[in-house]
């Protein structure tokens, strides 16, 4: 049984090998598989790999994950972006968490595109979906918040149907951040 399913969508495969390798760090205990998905060839680094599969889509990042997530085999799901960089343990350490968790309990992992990491004065409005200049339009809610990776269990991504740009189930969720 595959406990976890990793999906990396992206267009950056030069920088897939080094998320592999630390994905691989960040799960130790718990079996697992990558699902890496995007326009572009894999890397020849991958081909002896018996952990991943690679579907080639031509579309934005949420069709993208829409789609390989219909080939997670895991009893949890999560997705990286390709250039983030993963904790040693960290995965390990969700999955404790999560494991006990009833089916409605999404984890979100918190990201910073920053090279010195996050600001202290930013922390409390770290999740807002303000970052993007489309997000400060006049009718965007300003209570909106940011989830760009979660960890869920597989069955109930997909019962909801996964996501899309009208995600908006919040009363649904138990989050846990």
């Amino acid at each position: 049984m595959v406990d976890l399913t990793i999906i990396v969508v992206g267009i950056r495969v030069k920088k897939w090998e080094s998320l592999y390798k630390e994905a691989k760090n960040a799960i130790k205990r718990y079996e697992h598989e990558f699902l890496f998905v995007g326009p572009n060839p894999l890397p020849s680094f991958f081909d002896d790999k018996e952990d991943v599969v690679y579907l080639r889509i031509f579309s934005n990042p949420s069709i993208c994950l829409q789609m390989v997530s219909q080939l997670a085999r895991g009893k949890f799901m999560t997705w990286i972006i390709d250039d983030a960089s993963i904790k040693e343990n960290s995965l390990d350490s969700a999955l404790d968490v999560m494991k006990n968790q009833d089916k409605t309990t999404i984890m979100f992992s918190r990201y910073v595109e920053r090279e010195n990491g996050i600001e202290k004065e930013d922390l409390e409005n770290f999740m807002n979906a303000n970052f993007h200049q489309d997000l400060r339009l006049p009718l965007v809610d300003k209570s909106f918040k940011i989830a760009p990776v979660m960890l869920l269990q597989t069955d109930f991504f997909k019962e909801m149907g996964g996501i899309s740009c009208s995600y908006e189930h919040i009363n649904r969720f138990n989050f846990r951040f």
